[in-house]
């Protein structure tokens, strides 16, 4: 592939307009202060190495468009460079796509109906992640793809073996939405038949989200673990799981949903559920957010809202942290 590619050409094709970032991060962070609350957990160790190395990678959890717009203007507004976020062009159609790719957010083929597609899908992706890495830009990109459910799907390896390939040093991203899931009622219609429309996007971009927990982990090299893609993959993914706060809202979900997929409603019921859940998530405990020691199952109900949701959203919030209450996430290296 490497030899048939232009990579002047394509940089020419993907680099933001700085004009148009201005403006970007005037507007976005408008409406960040208006609509969310934001909490970033950064380890001093993680922001000093990406001050000291132009070119990192951030793997990231996906549930929304947000974060395409969010994770560049949290990390510019610490001070550190604004990563290019490589997005799927059929997420947003093709003149959102336009719009996006002045800023910094690049659409990247996503066809999958036959080999020769998906072969050619891949190359336009590590072209373009090449392309921006080979010009000292940091990158950023969603390898779980967009989780609908709530679970964090297995990653997709392109740019992970990209990143072996250049031994570019990775940081997990994960973004929880401690509130409620921004876009919430995308999720409960039926993906088959959804169809994106500019003229949904006042829905998500004015409503008020709530509590925004953006975690970064540690830098991670590629060279230094010695790890095939697959492997690798894996043990990001695990590293983005660890990285999951917990809120009320995922721990009385919890309390609601029952194994056999039933929901409890009866309160004094909940209740009991609600102690029994905190007490096993108690080994991660330092993830809680909005949890006091003090809380009773009562306060975390109150906190959490949920009786007005629908099943399927409750649904999705009990397995936000299904990892944590199974405790078998971890890859053991």
């Amino acid at each position: 592939m490497d030899e048939n590619i232009d990579y002047e050409l394509l940089w020419d094709s993907i680099k933001r307009d700085e004009k148009w970032v201005f403006w970007a991060k005037y507007i976005v962070g408008k409406l960040i202060k208006r609509n969310t609350h934001l909490h970033i957990f950064m380890p001093d160790s993680t922001k000093d190495f990406i001050k000291n190395h132009d070119v990192v990678i951030y793997p990231s959890s996906h549930r929304s468009l947000w974060e395409c717009v969010g994770i560049p203007y949290i990390l510019s507004e610490n001070g550190l460079p604004m990563p290019y976020m490589i997005m799927a062009n059929t997420l947003v159609g093709k003149y959102l796509s336009m719009i996006l790719n002045k800023v910094g957010a690049v659409p990247a083929i996503r066809k999958n109906n036959t080999f020769g597609e998906m072969r050619y899908a891949i190359d336009d992706l590590k072209g373009k992640g090449k392309s921006i890495i080979l010009h000292d830009n940091p990158l950023g990109f969603f390898p779980d793809g967009r989780s609908k459910d709530g679970f964090q799907k297995p990653f997709r390896k392109t740019l992970i073996e990209l990143a072996i390939e250049l031994d570019t040093p990775l940081i997990t991203t994960n973004v929880d939405y401690c509130d409620r899931i921004n876009e919430e009622k995308r999720y409960i219609k039926d993906s088959s038949t959804y169809k994106f429309n500019i003229f949904h996007t006042p829905e998500w971009v004015f409503k008020y989200i709530g509590d925004i927990c953006i975690s970064f982990g540690e830098p991670i090299i590629p060279s230094e673990l010695g790890l095939n893609r697959d492997l690798l993959a894996e043990y990001l993914r695990s590293k983005c799981l660890d990285q999951v706060r917990i809120p009320p809202k995922d721990v009385v979900a919890n309390a609601i949903v029952q194994e056999d997929g039933s929901f409890e409603y009866n309160l004094k019921k909940v209740f009991y559920n609600i102690e029994s859940v905190v007490e096993k998530l108690e080994p991660h405990r330092e993830k809680f957010f909005n949890i006091d020691l003090t809380d009773s199952a009562k306060d975390l109900w109150v906190k959490a809202g949920l009786w007005k949701k629908d099943p399927k959203i409750i649904m999705i919030y009990h397995n936000e942290i299904d990892h944590y209450m199974k405790n078998d996430y971890k890859l053991i290296l």
